[in-house]
């Protein structure tokens, strides 16, 4: 039996979720409120794919309690660099080989606080993809957002390489703003291509 699992801070936000999983899926739907990162409501939990929409410039995001969380395997994330732990809990929460996709704000990936773990994530091979957005493809609508892809490295990884894109060419293609059909249509060219 499949089983979709959610959780959200927000409790509207995670019963919303859960019903939009009951009625795209028949899996079964377990959601839960609380902070991910504080109270995990999973910790046993290793799933094949997680899908993850971290807050962005969270300052208090845990990084004095979690000091010595298991789950910063890559390393310790500096107080301003909340995103590279939503990172690694998401990673923490796959099985071997499974994968994560995190919708990311383009700083994470140039910030010199996590140049360590982000270093860490290429040199070990978690970092499979990263892909850049037009502008107003998600909230926040007024910057380009990037989309990361991590795999959790099985036991003998292979030699890292990282998918890089940057969909932003189609951002003035459709009227009205960014030809997303377009966009679906060459990322998932350029991953076949790529995991190939």
């Amino acid at each position: 039996e499949q089983w979709l699992h959610a959780q959200d801070s927000a409790p509207d936000l995670a019963a919303l979720t859960a019903l939009r999983l009951a009625l795209h899926s028949r899996a079964g739907v377990r959601a839960a409120a609380g902070d991910a990162l504080r109270a995990d409501a999973f910790p046993e939990l290793r799933a094949d794919v997680v899908l993850c929409h971290p807050p962005f410039n969270e300052r208090n995001w845990g990084h004095d309690e979690l000091a010595y969380d298991p789950r910063w395997e890559y390393g310790f994330p500096a107080r301003t660099e909340s995103e590279l732990a939503w990172v690694q809990h998401a990673l923490a929460r796959l099985t071997d080989g499974g994968t994560a996709v995190l919708l990311m704000p383009p700083a994470a990936a140039s910030r010199r606080s996590g140049r360590r773990i982000r270093a860490d994530l290429l040199r070990r091979g978690a970092l499979r993809a990263v892909l850049a957005l037009p502008v107003g493809a998600a909230p926040p609508y007024n910057i380009p957002l990037h989309i990361w892809v991590l795999r959790r490295p099985e036991r003998n990884p292979a030699a890292p390489e990282v998918l890089l894109m940057d969909t932003g060419r189609f951002a003035g293609e459709g009227r009205g703003g960014p030809d997303w059909a377009a966009v679906r249509e060459a990322v998932l060219d350029a991953w076949r291509a790529f995991a190939r």
